[in-house]
């Protein structure tokens, strides 16, 4: 796929880089691509660069790889990993290895910004992977409350919109990355019937992290190119009863919403008026 070639001896100038040619394909359904081979060769023409390049996807969000070079012998050209790559250079830790989850580990519960529980009953789980997916949905479920209690700096109803969006899509993204890593929903698309339970929640989960990753993604960019900041968050803290201290704006004598204290370990519910 693609145009472009800069193998000595099959040198071809084109701006078709196959970039536009293959990447559409990972969002179709797992069957229809998983049986293709996909290869790439690249010949690295500046000799005098000594360290690592990296990749980046379009379609999964913040996902990127280091890339070793080698010379015309096969061997390393930087042995060491040089140069870092910022803050997606990140190895993850026991709890997100878990999960099979990215950023969770500081919204485990308890959490002063988040209620006792998003899960109930886990203390009748009946097999370990319903308790573990359980622990994993509250950390999910509090990094989302906690990445959608943001502000209106930017003034800007779309601003708004995205800052609030981003975390609702990551935690779907989470979450089926998590279901993925129970174990739960397997499906072999070579020899399984994919009308199955099984294999039909295993291609949603995949569609989920796509699509919505994809949307994240396309969701930043429009940040940036509309000067708004990439965040907003601000931090309402639960205090022992349930209250945040802040009392909504009424809508109409109606409408709106009143915060309701209580629940077991000052969780926040709210009930209409």
């Amino acid at each position: 796929l693609g145009e472009f070639s800069n193998v000595p001896g099959e040198e071809v100038a084109s701006d078709n880089f196959g970039l536009d040619d293959y990447e559409p394909e990972f969002f179709y359904p797992p069957r229809d691509w998983i049986s293709a081979q996909y290869s790439i060769d690249l010949t690295f023409t500046d000799m005098t660069y000594s360290q690592d390049i990296f990749y980046f996807c379009h379609i999964h969000s913040t996902m990127s790889g280091r890339i070793k070079l080698i010379d015309g012998n096969g061997d390393l050209v930087s042995p060491e990993d040089v140069p870092e790559l910022s803050d997606r250079d990140i190895k993850n830790n026991d709890f997100d290895e878990e999960c099979g989850s990215f950023g969770l580990e500081p919204f485990q519960l308890p959490n002063e910004l988040c209620p006792s529980t998003f899960v109930c009953g886990q203390e009748d789980a009946e097999n370990e992977a319903v308790s573990t997916f359980a622990t994993c949905l509250d950390a999910m479920n509090c990094a989302m409350l906690h990445g959608m209690t943001t502000g209106i700096t930017s003034q800007s109803a779309l601003a708004l919109f995205i800052h609030q969006m981003i975390p609702h899509h990551q935690n779907a993204v989470n979450m089926a990355k998590s279901m993925l890593k129970s174990g739960t929903i397997p499906c072999d698309y070579d020899v399984d019937d994919l009308e199955s339970s099984e294999c039909v929640m295993n291609q949603m989960m995949l569609e989920i992290i796509n699509g919505q990753n994809f949307q994240i993604q396309t969701m930043w960019n429009v940040l940036a190119a509309e000067n708004y900041p990439r965040t907003d968050n601000c931090e309402v803290s639960l205090d022992d009863n349930g209250d945040d201290g802040n009392k909504p704006p009424m809508m109409g004598k109606k409408g709106g919403k009143k915060s309701s204290g209580g629940g077991k370990g000052g969780g926040k519910r709210f009930r209409a008026s």
